[in-house]
């Protein structure tokens, strides 16, 4: 099991793939936002949303769920990872 650095504000950044439209814009920032995400980045064009979150305290599973419960379908296409508490989710540690 690898040993992460400890943290209270271990920040992550994740890049989910959703299907939406210029509408759903404001729907998918407010359910982000009811979680405590502060920062999240559309790009309509290549439907992605851009996030950053505290590990310590929020999974990429929770993001994920919250999403569906908006009427969303997403998949994390890209993360960084400082060990969250589900792990990484693309085998790329940037431990120091």
């Amino acid at each position: 099991m690898p040993i992460f650095p400890k943290n209270e504000n271990t920040k992550l950044t994740a890049t989910l793939l959703i299907t939406y439209s210029a509408d759903d814009i404001k729907a998918i920032k407010e359910s982000l936002k009811e979680m405590g995400i502060k920062k999240a980045k559309t790009n309509l064009k290549a439907q992605t949303v851009k996030i950053c979150f505290n590990a310590d305290s929020l999974a990429v599973s929770d993001i994920l769920n919250k999403l569906k419960e908006a009427g969303f379908v997403a998949i994390v296409a890209e993360t960084g990872c400082i060990g969250s508490r589900e792990g990484c989710l693309n085998a790329v540690h940037l431990l120091k």
